[in-house]
């Protein structure tokens, strides 16, 4: 209750503020006082500015002045008021409250960056509170106000550095984020006046740094900046590698090899642990994971060569281990378990052993060797262990499962190499069940159909075979190899599966029924599966095509989902895989499939008609649409460019030759239309007029690809590019001259693009922003340009 008289309180004052402040005494009101000139930028701050920046925090807090103070317009308020900008926020002076700590306050820069997402983006919608029944409620706190929660190390740092007064509440949940200023990624939160970054690297309080908010409005970067995203949660589920559980079935989900993430029970993101890196708290290669009866979590480190301990909050306590094949030396520890007395056991692959340590990490014993018989190893991968403190070792290349007590006395064995009963191939997950039955994960291969399926077997203690599945049959219990395997107190066993293109995890009762998934798909409002194309409507509507779920969806300017239509199959209204979207003056919307079939739909997805395109082959298929503003359909299809009016009568056909192609197609302003194909060394924009005349042409990178191009009002071009060292966004002007580059090397954080396995569709409204729609992410993406 105090917490939340202390907080109405405060924010009422923060209100009053916006309704008493006189904007025409601002120059007079700021009061003359001590003066510094900052070399670094060329600015002097004075006078209660000064004051302010020294006392709240100084450089770390605020940065450098990038402006001297005079008087500005304050966008959420429209009223005046005496401002100056610094690297990461900016200040107001408020002479209404002379004398008292609210006479400066921090413009509110978070929303001004980030109020878009608010409406749409899933990092940044009102949710619900995350409480962790293992973490202290004063560790964690739930603002209803605008329905977010901040947490551990962010609210400790939100609490000691002025709160509500000096960030304003949390907008957003905690979510991975490309910073435009460094092109780094960051696990970060944003807040009404501030963007908190952690840094594991650093010590305390260095490793929560605030964004350079003024930066990024005040001196636009290189960098395109993110507005908003769609059609994904706002967590990173990118490579999903091995999973485990605490004593409150939270899930412990490692990915990327290089973090931890923390999950409820049914997939909601609480957390993150760790980072690329060999310092504390970093990774390369967690490959193994386990929580104590404390909620003390341990990680197998495997390119580090140690192990590394964490508190149930996620602080780092301590490490062990080194390259080497002496006592409490690793040579790729892979999995690691604990016992009831919490002794630690840990799989060492090439050294072929077991080694047990205590908490602490001190060395206790050790067995195994190179070999086949028993008690010897080749590449021991996974671990578990029963209520007894008994041990099973998944016996990699032998293609068994040993069991050994707690001593390392050999117990029993079971397995042979195969796909039959009992039999395994690369086995890539074991757990254990309350009833001490064994689950493990493989792979069969079916030669005759020159497939491979993940399956699950279950066991008893000793090893009796009990069933399988693999859902091969199921397409909703179907999953490809399995990267790792875990089982909850109910006897629930979840499987994860994960690759750059694909992950997922999976949850099954103990016959193996599929009982939920979570993954970057999804079926629902808001949600896409393998989307190819989309385009903004005149009104600023964007329709997409999501290709995998048979459907299109429409979304308003600000990403909020309206209306979705279709279904599988080759009736009026239904699609076999739509790849383009477009939409004419009239607001009517075109569909092009795969199957080589146009369908026209009103704005709220009523079937108007349809018409089939003349095959060029039996393998072609149509790779993009354009309208022109007569409503002239121009469709890209094997070689050639069709164009329509929009009853769907031919009215023009024209051959690429020697290129082929298209891959995409834009109309400019006066009708004239760029087509973007492939050559035999380069890829090429083609530029014609409306009746097929080519006017010119641009030679892109060699041995590169143009996946996507679009017009904005002003006649410049911008294009994707996947060149061979990295894909980059390229804009030019209309003459063909660069304006600049954005490249971009990385996975998936919120403001990154991904096309190692799919496609990439661009698009640029009326006010210049950019939208890009990512097939391998799922999802749909605005930026501010530089």
């Amino acid at each position: 209750m105090l917490k939340r008289n202390i907080l109405l309180i405060i924010s009422q004052l923060l209100i009053l503020s916006l309704f008493l402040y006189p904007g025409s005494t601002a120059r007079t009101a700021f009061a003359a006082g001590g003066s510094r000139y900052f070399p670094e930028t060329g600015h002097t701050v004075q006078g209660k500015f000064l004051d302010y920046w020294q006392s709240h925090g100084g450089l770390p807090i605020f940065g450098f002045p990038i402006t001297d103070a005079k008087p500005e317009v304050d966008p959420e308020t429209g009223k005046v008021f005496l401002s100056q900008w610094f690297e990461r926020n900016r200040f107001e002076l408020h002479p209404e409250f002379a004398g008292t700590e609210y006479e400066v306050l921090l413009g509110l820069l978070g929303k001004q960056l980030r109020g878009e997402a608010q409406a749409a983006d899933p990092a940044f919608t009102r949710t619900t509170a995350l409480y962790n029944p293992g973490i202290a409620r004063d560790k964690q706190w739930y603002f209803p106000e605008t329905g977010h929660n901040l947490r551990l190390r962010f609210l400790q740092y939100w609490l000691e550095n002025g709160g509500l007064m000096r960030f304003g509440y949390p907008i957003s949940e905690e979510h991975e984020e490309v910073d435009p200023e460094t092109g780094n990624v960051f696990l970060l939160q944003w807040f009404e006046r501030a963007r908190f970054e952690y840094h594991p690297e650093n010590r305390p309080p260095y490793d929560i740094l605030l964004g350079l908010l003024g930066n990024q409005l005040k001196n636009s970067g290189k960098r395109l900046e993110l507005s908003w995203k769609i059609g994904t949660p706002g967590y990173r589920l990118y490579k999903a590698g091995k999973i485990a559980f605490d004593q409150w079935d939270n899930l412990y989900l490692s990915d990327s090899i290089s973090n931890v993430q923390i999950f409820t029970p049914d997939g909601r993101f609480q957390g993150l642990i760790g980072g690329p890196g060999s310092n504390n708290g970093q990774f390369y290669g967690a490959t193994g994971m386990e929580v104590d009866a404390t909620g003390n979590l341990y990680v197998a480190d495997m390119s580090n060569n140690r192990v590394q301990k964490f508190d149930s909050q996620g602080n780092f306590l301590l490490k062990w281990g080194q390259v080497g094949a002496g006592d409490g030396q690793f040579s790729g520890p892979s999995a690691v378990v604990v016992d009831k007395a919490n002794n630690v056991y840990v799989t060492d692959n090439y050294n072929n052993r077991i080694q047990k340590f205590d908490s602490q990490g001190r060395f206790l014993a050790k067995w195994g060797s190179q070999g086949s018989g028993d008690d010897q190893f080749s590449y021991p991968k996974e671990l578990a262990i029963d209520a007894q403190n008994n041990l099973y070792l998944a016996d990699g290349e032998n293609h068994r499962i040993q069991k050994f007590d707690s001593q390392g006395h050999f117990l029993a064995k079971w397995g042979n190499p195969g796909s039959g009963q009992g039999q395994f191939n690369w086995i890539n997950g074991l757990a254990v069940d309350a009833q001490g039955n064994i689950y493990v994960a493989d792979t069969i291969i079916v030669e005759a159909e020159k497939k491979s399926f993940g399956r699950v077997q279950k066991f008893d203690s000793q090893g009796r075979y009990l069933l399988e599945w693999n859902g091969r049959n199921d397409p909703d219990g179907w999953f490809y190899t399995p990267t790792g395997l875990a089982v909850d107190k109910q006897g629930n066993f979840f499987l994860v599966e994960g690759s750059e293109s694909f992950s997922r995890v999976k949850k099954f009762d103990g016959q193996g029924h599929l009982l939920a998934q979570w993954n970057r798909t999804g079926t629902g409002e808001g949600q896409f599966s393998n989307p190819q194309g989309f385009t903004l409507d005149r009104a600023g509507n964007i329709y997409v095509a999501d290709t995998a779920n048979q459907r299109i969806q429409k979304f308003d300017s600000q990403g909020r989902f309206l209306l979705a239509w279709g279904s599988p199959g080759n009736g009026n209204g239904q699609f076999g895989d739509p790849r383009d979207v477009a939409a004419d003056s009239q607001g009517n919307v075109y569909t092009l499939e795969n199957s080589v079939r146009v369908q026209k739909f009103d704005s709220q997805g009523h079937f108007l008609s349809k018409w089939n395109l003349s095959r060029v082959d039996a393998y072609s298929v149509a790779t993009g649409i354009a309208i022109d503003r007569q409503d002239n359909l121009f469709v890209g299809y094997a070689g050639f460019v069709l164009k329509y009016d929009s009853q769907g009568h031919l009215l023009q056909k024209w051959a690429l030759q020697p290129y082929s192609g298209p891959t995409s197609l834009a109309l400019d302003g006066q009708g004239n239309l760029y087509v973007a194909v492939l050559g035999t060394e380069a890829c090429f924009v083609l530029k014609y007029d409306s009746n097929g005349q080519l006017l010119t042409q641009w030679e892109e990178e060699q041995k590169s690809q143009v996946m996507d191009i679009a017009l904005d009002s002003s006649g410049n071009l911008y294009e994707i590019i996947n060149s061979p060292a990295f894909v980059y966004i390229q804009k030019k002007d209309p003459n063909g001259q660069i304006v600049y580059k954005w490249a971009d090397r990385s996975k998936n954080a919120d403001g990154e693009i991904n096309a190692l396995h799919g496609s990439l569709a661009l698009a640029v409204d009326i006010s210049g922003r950019v939208y890009i729609l990512d097939s391998t992410l799922n999802r749909l993406t605005k930026f501010r340009q530089p």
